[in-house]
């Protein structure tokens, strides 16, 4: 039996990913700013109708996040927008101006974000 076993495993791990039970697909690595240390991770789902814009803002905290249904206008101050779709992730560096992040299409979108937070109580947006 313990003979069959490494058999088992080749033919395992030679499975193509469509054919396995689960896959796993890398979407973003990024540095954090120098010295940034984080004691929390607050998470929020957000939903936006069809059509909603959030107003010009920044976070104080890297934040991260990932659509997971529908559309975003993305635009980050000096940079082009960008369309992400359901399985997309982003960044918004601290203290950057995020000018676009809105439903985009026909359909509501809905994204969770990741705010790296020093502290509780830490503020995760400012409006502009």
């Amino acid at each position: 039996m313990t003979r069959l076993l490494p058999l088992t495993l080749l033919l395992c791990a030679s499975t193509a990913w469509s054919d396995a039970p689960f896959s796993r697909e890398d979407k973003m690595l990024q540095p954090l700013p120098e010295h940034h240390t984080a004691g929390y991770i607050k998470s929020q789902r957000i939903e936006m109708a069809v059509g909603t814009t959030a107003p010009a803002h920044q976070h104080p905290v890297p934040t991260f996040g990932v659509v997971n249904q529908g559309q975003v206008e993305f635009q980050l101050q000096g940079q082009a927008p960008v369309i992400l779709r359901a399985g997309d992730t982003f960044y918004e560096p601290p203290h950057t101006t995020v000018l676009k992040f809105g439903a985009h299409g026909e359909q509501r979108a809905a994204f969770t974000v990741f705010y790296l937070l020093d502290s509780e109580g830490d503020d995760t947006v400012s409006l502009l």
